[in-house]
C-alpha cells in the first residue's frame, strides 16, 4: 500500500493506492482529509496531529509499504515556514513510529513525473490525475496532489531497478 499526502496548516490529506507493482485506473483506493479549524497554526497542529494518528492506527495493522509527502516548506512568510515545518514533523514522526518508509517528495518532481511538467497548474493537474484515475474532476484540489504526490513512487522504483 502507498500513501501520497498534500498538507498545509490547515488540512492533510491521504491518498490511498493498493497496487505497488503499477499504477492504472482502478488502484487509487480511498482518501482521507484530516482538517482542523482554529485560529493559529499552533491550535491546529494538535488537532492534525491527534486526528492524523487515528488514520495512521486504521492503517498499522495492514501496514503501508511507502509514504511520499509533498515536501512545501519554502514560503516568502518565515511564520509559515515554520508551521508548515512542525506540521510535516508531526507526519514524518507518526508514519516513522509505526515503522514506515517516508520519502519526501518536491513539488516540481512529482508535477514532471505525473502530470508531464514541473510547473503544472492546478488546472492540469486536476484534469491528468482525474481521466488517469477514472475518478470525478470536480473534487478538493488537495485530492489531485496527494494522488500526484503517491504516483512519485514508480518513478523511485524505477530508478532502484536501474
Amino acid at each position: 500500500m502507498i500513501w501520497g499526502i498534500d498538507f498545509d496548516t490547515h488540512q492533510i490529506t491521504i491518498s490511498v493506492f493498493e497496487n505497488v507493482e503499477n499504477p492504472g485506473p482502478n488502484d487509487y483506493v480511498i482518501s482521507h482529509q484530516v482538517v482542523a479549524k482554529g485560529k493559529t497554526w499552533k491550535d491546529r497542529s494538535h488537532i492534525l496531529g491527534k486526528d492524523f494518528r487515528d488514520v495512521v492506527d486504521m492503517y498499522q495493522k495492514a501496514g503501508v509499504d511507502h509514504v511520499l509527502v509533498e515536501e512545501s516548506l519554502y514560503h516568502y512568510n518565515p511564520n509559515t515556514t515554520i508551521a508548515m515545518s512542525f506540521i510535516l514533523g508531526i507526519i514524518c514522526f507518526l508514519c516513522a513510529d509505526v515503522g514506515w518508509n517516508v520519502t519526501l517528495v518536491k513539488n516540481n518532481s512529482w508535477k514532471k513525473y505525473a502530470i508531464g511538467s514541473g510547473k503544472a497548474t492546478k488546472d492540469e493537474i486536476r484534469e491528468k490525475i482525474s481521466t488517469f484515475l477514472n475518478i470525478p474532476n470536480d473534487l478538493h484540489q488537495d485530492l489531485y496532489d496527494s494522488c500526484g504526490v503517491a504516483l512519485y513512487y514508480w518513478k523511485i522504483r524505477e530508478e532502484a531497478t536501474r
